[in-house]
């Protein structure tokens, strides 16, 4: 067997190993998201309930401020038990119009330069069409294509729902 050969071997050994890592890993995946949608479908009265009465409570508390604003001269906010409340500046917002620069060069012509913003950028597409040479006069760095090793697996998203189960267990774990 030439050492070509013996090379693809190895390679289609640590393929077939890293497909049944994955394999395992989507099974416990799976098992534990059934396991977490079954406990989420049992308790979900709990759940919604106890939801709606946080928001309920929310609502009680923002309403009460509301009135008693004269109790937030200074300072403007309290915390209590782990809950921010009071009074807080917040920004204003201009909503506009889908025609607004249509307007803005009929009705304001004169300003029509500092409020209609025009961007100019490189099309990258037609970039494409010039020459390595081109593209460097005019302060683009070039890098070649090349050739690179590469590892891929169709795992579907297993791999990043364990991450985030992970990471969601790890502050119980401290």
């Amino acid at each position: 067997m030439s050492d070509d050969d013996a090379a693809r071997q190895r390679m289609q050994r640590l393929a077939a190993d890293w497909r049944r890592k994955l394999d395992d890993l989507e099974r416990v995946v799976r098992e534990i998201d059934e396991a977490r949608n079954a406990l989420v479908r049992e308790r979900l009265a709990e759940l919604q309930q106890l939801a709606k009465a946080a928001g309920g409570a929310r609502e009680k508390l923002l309403a009460l401020v509301g009135e008693r604003g004269d109790l937030f001269a200074k300072p403007r906010s309290a915390s209590f038990m782990g809950i921010s409340f009071g009074w807080r500046k917040m920004p204003g917002s201009i909503r506009v119009a889908k025609d607004a620069v249509d307007l803005v060069k009929r009705k304001l012509a004169g300003k029509a330069g500092e409020l209609i913003r025009t961007t100019e950028q490189l099309d990258r597409t037609a970039a494409r069409r010039l020459t390595a040479r081109e593209l460097m006069a005019i302060g683009c760095e070039v890098t070649e294509a090349r050739d690179a090793p590469f590892a891929t697996a169709d795992t579907g998203d297993a791999e990043a729902v364990a991450s985030d189960l992970i990471r969601a267990a790890a502050p119980a774990e401290a």
